[in-house]
């Protein structure tokens, strides 16, 4: 049930008025039929007005913005236009092949320029000679002029001053057009003073025709002045002196406005109308313009000149392009007059409400025996009001024996005087409402479920609390498995954080037995021999049955985990005092107060016997489907940590020994050896260290072979072993040379384990494949730890040292003098 606030919107009945009258009905209808008729039709007009508004608000911005770039893009001409002119301005003289070179990229980049001209400044009496070098370069050798009759190029009369084209690039379109005077034609003339006599540093000329394009679009001529590198001032008559020529571009607009233009839906248009003149500069597809097109002009000016941008889109391309709505009105208009009908609609069908919430009523109480949700109705004081097929079967009673008993009762739910006392509170106001809600119900088998409920409050209707309605599902199962998941990763982590495997194995369990109340769990695992299961975890067990049934062999009828092992298969036991499998263990089993034991075989990754889990129960047990899966999975997830540990413990044994002798290697021994330095450093407890070396290995190597010589290192290690204790410490240290650490072993009782340990080596025999017999012998090195030994490497030099002097002193023998090593 419920306990936490949240606000509940009241569920409330209501009874349909009888029907109108005929007449009032009928008025009703009219009355609202055409006030909705109205104002769909006004919502109409006004919504056409606004979207005029915004197609002509729209069409302004779009203008803007081509207008925008129109003039971005001009600006960009002009910037190149200066570029060549600062060139020229920097240079005493710039070469053709220079000029050509540094015009080369600029044309490539930009279509819109037709050429670009170097137009110096000639005299008449410098006339001459120009015409000749023109001559010399491979052209007409004339300055030429507009002959304003036929738009060409004819030779020029005498004048004081010419500028005629003496660079021009690209040149296989423009070689007619060098030598030709500029200035000679009126447009460029007027363009050109404009420069000098206003300060501009840059000037138009209208549009004209090329007259090496007389058929091409409408080109303008930008005139950039060129005076040198020295700063030059705004006074008319020093720029006229200082004039050195112009730098000209010829620009086609056209080229510039197709940019700007895709759709067969706009149109552009471009118009001189400097001094009220109306010259075409470019346009594109205003041939196209329809009458309900919409329109915008800007005027602007730009390098001297005022121009004339009209923009044009028809309103099919301001649907196209997502701008405007253009049936929004029409929708506007639909929507009115659907909405006007279905109002009348739903006053013409009111009347027919209450028959459909009668039938809706009986379709209701329906699903509730049909869905497979627990739904109930509590009233004020808890009694079961309602209960659905659901909820019966699940609780285990018949409906009659359920309903308008005390929900809050030991018989139904846990906790129940908790609980009751919070809904009291609920019914009082005291407290909210809370949506959602957890607990644990018990049902007529005595078995315990966990519900999660969806709660709601339920009213009249005059909003006075009647109850409760909840809505439950079990998901015992799913909680379940959310906390054997918590427990797995508790368990991941402590063998990520270093834990033994038993005491990983102890948290598993304790996680199970939590689910499972009245469970004790335990696992055994299967011994090197794979004859005998040892205790690995068993936290709830009695210590004595552990420790009697530790080492338990495995075999047929062997207990529960016994015969588990052995067959390989899970073994159910419900009742170990009936069960032939425990006949051997059943007094054993019953005096700790064991009754039921199911037990499943841990199988590694290749189906290698790992070990057993076991779940044992203080009274006879069956297992449900669902704790056969959980014992499965149990089993599977140990046999996983299992295995990790196994082949971290192989990985550590690898690492640490010796592969022939199965001894220490000498990393792990040097670390040993630090060990019990450290050790008889601290307490001042006698430590030794022997040194062996088997005397001519060489030449049992070279004689009998490797495989011999293995066997020699074999026998030796073998024999060490067992004339050592459990704390004396063994280690190869690589080839025939051996090192035995002897904690609690002063001088003179390791010169005794040494002798021993010579002799027993000495008197060995070695039977070969031919039948001869192999002996041995080997030195050895006695060192015993004192105040000037500083290191457990000072230890083992002086120990190597003795094990010298034995070997160059006859061998087969044992000392403990090192003084000669330095003669």
């Amino acid at each position: 049930m419920p306990q936490t606030p949240i606000n509940a919107r009241p569920l409330q009945t209501s009874s349909v008025t009888a029907s109108p009258k005929k007449g009032r009905k009928r008025l009703y209808l009219g009355i609202t039929a055409v006030v909705g008729f109205s104002i769909s039709l006004l919502a109409y007009w006004y919504t056409e007005l606004l979207v005029g508004r915004e197609q002509r608000a729209v069409t302004e911005t779009m203008a803007y913005e081509r207008q925008a770039l129109l003039l971005s893009s001009i600006n960009a001409t002009t910037e190149v236009l200066d570029a060549v002119g600062a060139l020229i301005d920097s240079s005493e003289k710039v070469e053709r092949e220079e000029f050509k070179v540094f015009t080369y990229t600029v044309l490539q980049r930009h279509p819109e320029f037709w050429a670009i001209h170097w137009m110096p400044k000639v005299m008449h009496a410098e006339r001459p000679n120009f015409e000749r070098f023109l001559q010399s370069q491979g052209f007409s050798g004339h300055i030429t002029e507009l002959s304003s009759a036929k738009n060409t190029a004819i030779p020029s009369q005498n004048n004081a001053l010419y500028y005629p084209v003496f660079y021009t690039e690209p040149m296989e379109k423009n070689h007619s057009i060098v030598g030709f005077d500029a200035s000679s034609r009126s447009l460029n003339q007027k363009a050109m003073q404009a420069t000098l006599e206003e300060g501009i540093p840059f000037a138009s000329t209208a549009p004209f025709k090329l007259i090496q394009d007389s058929e091409g679009s409408a080109s303008v001529v930008f005139f950039r002045p060129v005076f040198g590198p020295e700063h030059i001032s705004q006074d008319t008559q020093q720029r006229k002196l200082r004039i050195q020529g112009f730098v000209g571009a010829l620009v086609k607009p056209q080229v510039l406005l197709e940019q700007f233009a895709h759709s067969s839906g706009v149109a552009l248009s471009v118009v001189d109308v400097t001094e009220n003149t109306h010259r075409a500069v470019a346009k594109r597809n205003w041939e196209s313009v329809e009458p309900d097109w919409l329109h915008h002009q800007i005027d602007f000016m730009t390098v001297g000149r005022k121009w004339r941008f009209e923009f044009a889109i028809s309103p099919e391309e301001l649907v196209n392009q997502g701008n405007i709505q253009s049936n929004r009105a029409n929708i506007v208009l639909f929507t009115g007059l659907l909405v006007t009908l279905l109002i009348l609609w739903i006053m013409r069908d009111l009347v027919k409400t209450h028959q459909r919430v009668e039938r809706e009523r009986d379709k209701a109480q329906t699903y509730l025996d049909t869905v497979e949700t627990i739904i109930i109705a509590l009233d004020v004081n808890g009694h079961i009001n309602l209960i659905n097929r659901k909820g019966c079967e699940l609780l285990g009673y018949d409906e009659h024996e359920i309903l308008h008993k005390q929900w809050f009762s030991e018989g139904f739910v846990e906790q129940a005087r908790v609980l009751r006392g919070q809904y009291k509170d609920l019914m009082q106001g005291q407290t909210s409402l809370v949506r959602y809600t957890e607990s644990v119900i018990r049902l007529k088998n005595g078995q315990l479920r966990l519900i999660a409920w969806h709660n709601a409050l339920q009213y009249d209707v005059e909003g006075n609390i009647l109850g409760t309605l909840s809505a439950g599902e079990d998901v015992t199962r799913q909680h379940a498995l959310l906390l054997l998941e918590r427990s797995r990763s508790q368990a991941m982590q402590a063998a990520l954080n270093g834990y033994e495997l038993n005491e990983v194995l102890t948290l598993i369990i304790k996680g199970i037995e939590a689910q499972d109340k009245g469970a004790m769990c335990s696992v055994l695992l299967l011994d090197g021999s794979g004859q005998h299961l040892h205790l690995a975890a068993a936290p709830s067990l009695p210590e004595a049955y552990n420790k009697a049934i530790d080492g338990v062999a495995i075999g047929e009828a062997v207990g529960s985990c016994g015969t588990a092992a052995y067959r390989k298969a899970r073994v159910i036991v419900e009742d170990i005092q009936q069960h032939p499998y425990w006949a051997n263990y059943k007094d054993l089993a019953i005096s700790y107060g064991l009754a039921s034991c199911w037990s499943e075989p841990i199988l590694g990754k290749n189906g290698r016997v790992l070990g057993t889990f076991a779940i044992y129960h203080a009274k006879p047990s069956h297992p449900s489907a669902h704790d056969l899966e959980l014992i499965e999975s149990h089993a599977g997830f140990v046999s996983m940590l299992i295995e990790q540990y196994q082949a971290e413990a192989r990985l550590l044994y690898i690492a640490n020994t010796d592969e022939l002798t199965n001894l220490p290697n000498r990393r792990q021994f040097m670390e040993r050896l630090g060990v019990e330095f450290s050790r008889s450093n601290r307490y001042g407890t006698p430590l030794s260290l022997l040194m062996i070396d088997i005397d001519h290995f060489k030449k049992v190597n070279d004689q009998y072979g490797h495989a011999v010589g293995d066997d020699v290192l074999r026998l030796l290690a073998k024999t060490c072993l067992g004339l050592l204790r459990d704390t004396d410490i063994a280690g190869r240290l690589g080839g025939e040379e051996f090192a035995v650490v002897l904690p609690q072993t002063d001088q003179a009782q390791a010169l005794q384990v040494a002798e021993r340990m010579l002799q027993t080596l000495a008197a060995l025999e070695l039977e070969l494949a031919d039948q001869k017999i192999l002996k041995f012998t080997v030195s050895i090195g006695v060192a015993t730890f004192t105040e000037q030994d500083n290191s457990a490497d000072a230890l083992l030099s002086r120990a190597d040292h003795c094990l010298y002097y034995a070997k160059q002193n006859g061998r087969n023998q044992v000392s403990i003098i090192e003084a000669e090593l330095t003669g």
